[in-house]
């Protein structure tokens, strides 16, 4: 099981406007824009459909200034912390080379699970054909107690009649209607009966065939990967006592630090008009719908280690801490008929204070008033990257009906879900992907107007975007989020919607691909909310069906970091 311990952080409520957003930035623009100039620092820009207006996102990097701080009496735990960090990091390197052996192994065994897929699927096939020819028989039985039931009122009425008199015109009507049932009758056994039956025995026979062949492919498989799931436990183990060592730590505060918080994107805005003055094009900020700040620890290679936050909590003026205990999993479902919200961009200048677990706090202090010489707090992004993920809206022109059930969906990601219920992208990629979603999604193209009739190459695009955007609002609304490194690639950017400048963010702008890795499965059982899952599950099991005609409101998900030196 991996070990993805969850991170703190902060939601911050601002929103856009309805004003803001007529005529505002738009993911279909037509702008022939190929030549902008972008500042140093930027990560992106988009446009209004009329192409007058240009949005520009907050930039990749702000900076941070640590102004005081308040140690905790907690810092005395840090020589045993890092004693454990230490037989951790053993560990860690014993389950690195369990996990290669499992992923050799699932590659050797891959033959025989093939074998049983293939067995399994002529098993589905043949008892289809057995359900098909078992209903049939039962309907032609059905039809042949029919015959035999009126056959013999037939014969007794022929004689009763026989016995009163054998000559009678009524005698020898019985006799014509019997001979009629029963000639019948034989051509029914001849064309039906017979032929459903033998259809039926045979069906039968070759479903019990192929469940006898698969039945001892599966069991083969099950003997030869029980060393994998012996390894596989194993790895578990390892994971538990790493996961019990991350909670002793994280919920000890090791010190309090007053931090002031620049991100200068007005600056950018003037930049970017300097450099493109010859393109007649306003230049405003891009509006922030909210935003979570996030702490964790940085590895050997200066890379963030999202399998180590070091944040408990954090105040700071105009954004709401969010924390474990008041995640509202049952809230209203997601949908995709978003409206415009409002509110201003929280990005400026802005002091507060935050708190550090001892994850954090023992990276500069090996004990209360001991400061590690070669790691200066004051230079607090050298060890721990801060982070901010932000959402913000773009409008896109669509006509469409879509329905869909995020309980299966969720349940597809559980699924597809391994090691004790930590996914990646990659989980979340193959749910999307699939084209059989028919359990969870469905849509159908209906636009009256000649704008929304799409190419089927358009509605592969807009099908795949739609599907993205329910799961990255439900995993959203859901999740405990860890702050990160951007994981792999969901789906580029379309070339007219966002401009990004720096590659890396042009790789994924969602939500859950911005921020790391989410805990699904093991949410309860190490956090202590085992209702989470089950009311999310409950709140949406039901069929929703969205009509977006006109204009669809779209969250895009974007992350800046803070550095101490800029």
């Amino acid at each position: 099981m991996s070990f993805k311990p969850v991170s703190f952080g902060l939601l911050i409520p601002a929103l856009l406007s309805y004003n803001a957003f007529a005529g505002g930035p738009t993911i279909n623009n037509k702008c022939a824009l190929s030549n902008i100039k972008h500042p140093n620092n930027a990560s992106g820009i988009a446009f209004d459909e009329e192409c007058t207006t240009g949005y520009v996102l907050p930039p990749n990097i702000g900076k941070v200034t640590v102004s005081a701080v308040q140690q905790n009496s907690n810092l005395g735990i840090c020589p045993a912390l890092k004693n454990d960090l230490k037989a951790l990091e053993e560990s860690t390197k014993v389950r690195l080379i369990l996990i290669e052996k499992i992923s050799k192994m699932v590659k050797d065994y891959e033959p025989i699970y093939k074998e049983k897929e293939k067995l399994h699927l002529k098993l589905t096939e043949k008892e289809s054909v057995y359900d098909v020819a078992s209903s049939i028989y039962e309907n032609v039985k059905t039809t042949d107690k029919k015959y035999t039931d009126e056959i013999d009122e037939a014969r007794a009425t022929y004689s009763r009649q026989s016995r009163i008199d054998p000559t009678s015109p009524e005698t020898l009507a019985a006799k014509q209607y019997l001979d009629k049932l029963m000639n019948d009758y034989k051509f029914f056994l001849a064309t039906v009966f017979n032929k459903a039956e033998e259809n039926y025995y045979q069906a039968k026979k070759e479903r019990n065939k192929a469940s006898d062949d698969y039945v001892y492919q599966n069991n083969k498989y099950v003997e030869a990967i029980k060393p994998l799931l012996d390894l596989q436990t194993s790895v578990d183990n390892i994971s538990s006592a790493a996961i019990n060592s991350y909670q002793r730590y994280v919920i000890l505060e090791g010190l309090t630090a007053q931090v002031i918080f620049d991100v200068d994107t007005n600056s950018l805005v003037q930049q970017y008009q300097q450099l493109n003055q010859n393109l007649n094009l306003h230049w405003q900020p891009m509006l922030i719908k909210d935003a979570m700040f996030s702490s964790s620890l940085k590895n050997s290679t200066g890379e963030a280690d999202s399998t180590v936050s070091t944040l408990i909590d954090a105040n700071i003026p105009g954004l709401k801490a969010q924390t474990i205990k008041n995640i509202d999993s049952s809230k209203t479902p997601p949908t995709l008929n978003d409206s415009e919200s409002e509110g201003k961009s929280p990005f400026g200048s802005i002091s507060g204070k935050i708190r550090l677990n001892l994850n954090g706090a023992c990276t500069y202090y090996e004990d209360v008033n001991k400061p590690i010489a070669a790691n200066n707090i004051n230079n607090i992004s050298a060890n721990l990257a801060l982070n901010v993920n932000y959402t913000y809206q773009l409008k896109a022109r669509r006509s469409f009906k879509a329905t869909y059930n995020l309980y299966n969906m969720f349940s597809r990601v559980e699924r597809k879900t391994s090691n004790g219920g930590w996914f990646s992208t990659t989980s979340v990629n193959s749910v999307i992907e699939d084209k059989e979603s028919k359990d969870w999604f469905s849509i159908i193209f209906d636009g009256d107007s000649s704008e929304f009739q799409y190419t089927k190459q358009e509605q592969d695009e807009i099908t795949s975007q739609e599907k993205i955007l329910l799961v990255d609002k439900a995993l959203r609304q859901f999740a405990m989020i860890n702050s990160g490194s951007t994981p792999p690639s969901l789906n580029p950017p379309p070339t007219s919607g966002i401009m990004y400048a720096s590659a890396q963010l042009g790789r994924c702008y969602y939500y859950y691909c911005q921020v790391g890795s989410f805990v699904l499965g093991t949410f309860g059982s190490i956090f202590g909310n085992s209702t989470a899952v089950s009311d999310f599950k409950t709140n949406t099991n039901v069929w929703v069906e969205d009509k977006v005609n006109g204009y669809q409101i779209l969250d895009r998900s974007s992350t800046l970091t803070f550095s101490s030196k800029l």
